[in-house]
């Protein structure tokens, strides 16, 4: 038999203040959980096409047409500098415009190479050794050396290995981690004439020249240790790769910036008549 309204709350007990914060709680989960689903699709239907600023390096932004919610490529925009691209109709996004980075600022180029140098480490490696990374500003020529700790004492004496082949630079900038901070680094950048520059803490764009080239770098470390390579081999094979291919920022290998002349590589030269530095 049907039970009635009243025979119901008999059975369950009376609706006390038990049950009413239960309904409660129950009706705050389910509003904010809708309530957080219709903000999500607001923000996103809200975001309108976008599209490439022509006057900005078409090899960074170099879609022809606007691109739409739906296109698969609406996303590209998430991995490219904030003004290489706009929104239709001078749009502003509440979300992604609230704090827009700073622009860059270009850094001057060196007349020479091997006078400023970026200089970073890589690790720890698997084996418990870092890579010490120096690339040159002016050829973007990139160097590494293992080392088997981060110290001063262990640094000093690959810096010296770099420098009785290139020289001294006027400069060389790096984090201002360990042991780049330390005294007995700061002295032996004394007594050689270099000045010591430091990128901003916690901000690695400020190193961008070195830390654009441990993305690849780490790449083909891991690509080799799956492989089952000896990874040393791949690094060296690696670093003629990165010496004799042309460098986008630059459009000529950096080995042939650095020392005058083509370094053969497994790539095939085209054209081997121009030498940058050359004087005529």
């Amino acid at each position: 038999m049907a039970l009635t309204v009243d025979e119901i709350f008999e059975k369950i007990g009376s609706f006390g203040r038990y049950q009413c914060i239960l309904l409660g709680i129950f009706g705050y989960v389910a509003f904010a959980t809708l309530a957080f689903q219709i903000m999500i699709v607001t923000f996103i239907t809200a975001e309108p096409d976008w599209m490439c600023v022509k006057a900005y390096n078409n090899s960074i932004c170099n879609f022809t047409v606007p691109i739409g919610l739906i296109s698969d490529n609406y996303g590209a925009r998430c991995d490219m500098p904030r003004e290489a691209w706009k929104y239709v109709d001078g749009f502003t996004s509440v979300v992604t415009e609230a704090n827009p980075p700073e622009p860059l600022r270009m850094t001057e180029m060196p007349e020479l190479p091997s006078r400023t140098v970026h200089i970073d480490f890589y690790g720890p490696l698997p084996s418990s050794e870092y890579l010490l990374v120096a690339v040159d500003r002016h050829s973007r020529f990139p160097e590494v050396e293992i080392v088997h700790s981060a110290r001063a004492s262990t640094v000093v004496p690959k810096l010296d290995k770099m420098f009785s082949v290139h020289g001294i630079p006027d400069t060389i900038i790096s984090d201002n981690g360990s042991p780049f901070n330390g005294n007995e680094y700061a002295r032996y950048l004394k007594a050689l004439g270099i000045q010591a520059k430091f990128s901003t803490p916690y901000w690695p764009q400020g190193n961008a020249t070195v830390e654009r080239f441990m993305r690849p770098l780490g790449k083909a470390l891991k690509t080799a240790t799956l492989e089952g390579r000896p990874w040393k081999q791949e690094l060296n094979r690696f670093l003629l790769q990165c010496h004799t291919t042309p460098h986008c920022t630059t459009g000529v290998p950096p080995s042939e910036l650095l020392f005058n002349r083509v370094i053969k590589g497994k790539l095939p030269v085209i054209n081997s008549n121009k030498i940058v530095n050359r004087s005529t």
